[in-house]
C-alpha cells in the first residue's frame, strides 16, 4: 500500500495520494496513477491499497443516479453501500482484501468533511475524521504522521507535495510525485493539482 491522506483545515479538506501502483508483493508496475476520484465539484475519493476496490467504485458509481449532486455524506454512504453489496465473485475477491479509502469534501450544510473508510476482509468501518494517514506498509506510521504534522506546520500552503515527497525518500512503495484535491466551502469551489 502506497500513501495517501486527508486533512480538514478551518475551511478547507484535502486529499493528497501518490502516483506509484505496486503488485501485492511491492514490485513496481508505475509511476502515473491518478489514486485521487473527483466525483464532482463538491466531493472526491482516495485509494490504497487492493487496486480492484478503486476499479470496482470507478465502475459503480458512474452507474448510479445523481453522483453528479452528491454530496460529500451521500459518497460515504454510497460507498459503506458498494462494500456491503459485493455480490459478484470479482467484488466477493476485493471484499477479501484490504483497501483504504479517504472521502473529502463538502456537507449540504456547507461544511468540510472526511471521512475514512476501511475495507478489512469483509469486515468495514466508516468513520467522520479531521485528519487520517493509510502509510506505506514499509514505513512505521508514527514516523508518517510525524511527516505529515510538522508539513502542516511548516509548509500550510504545500504541505501535501513536502509529505508525499519526505515519505518517499523512505519508502519504496510511494513516487515523489503525486495529487491534491481541495475544497474550499468559503469559495464554494475544488481544485485538483499534479505536484
Amino acid at each position: 500500500m502506497s500513501v495517501i491522506f486527508g486533512y480538514v483545515m478551518d475551511e478547507k479538506v484535502y486529499l493528497a495520494a501518490d502516483n506509484r501502483i505496486t503488485d501485492a508483493e511491492g514490485k513496481f508496475i508505475s509511476d502515473d496513477d491518478i489514486k485521487i476520484e473527483v466525483v464532482n465539484n463538491n466531493t472526491a475519493v482516495a485509494f490504497a491499497g487492493n487496486y480492484g476496490a478503486q476499479s470496482f467504485f470507478m465502475k459503480c458509481y458512474k452507474n448510479m443516479q445523481g453522483y453528479q449532486n452528491w454530496f460529500v455524506n451521500d459518497l460515504a454512504s454510497n460507498i459503506y453501500s458498494m462494500c456491503i453489496n459485493m455480490n459478484t465473485e470479482w467484488a466477493k475477491l476485493i471484499a477479501n482484501s484490504n483497501a483504504c479509502f479517504l472521502i473529502a469534501g463538502k456537507t449540504i450544510d456547507r461544511e468540510a468533511k472526511l471521512f475514512a473508510v476501511i475495507l478489512r476482509k469483509r469486515h468495514i468501518d466508516l468513520k467522520p475524521v479531521p485528519m487520517m494517514l493509510f502509510h506505506p506498509n514499509d514505513c512505521d506510521f508514527q514516523k508518517c504522521a510525524n511527516i505529515l504534522c510538522k508539513n502542516i506546520k511548516q509548509h500550510p500552503d504545500e504541505f501535501s507535495k513536502y509529505t508525499i515527497r519526505e515519505i518517499s525518500k523512505m519508502s519504496n512503495l510511494v513516487s515523489d510525485s503525486g495529487n491534491v484535491w481541495m475544497f474550499d466551502t468559503k469559495n464554494d469551489e475544488s481544485t485538483f493539482v499534479t505536484l
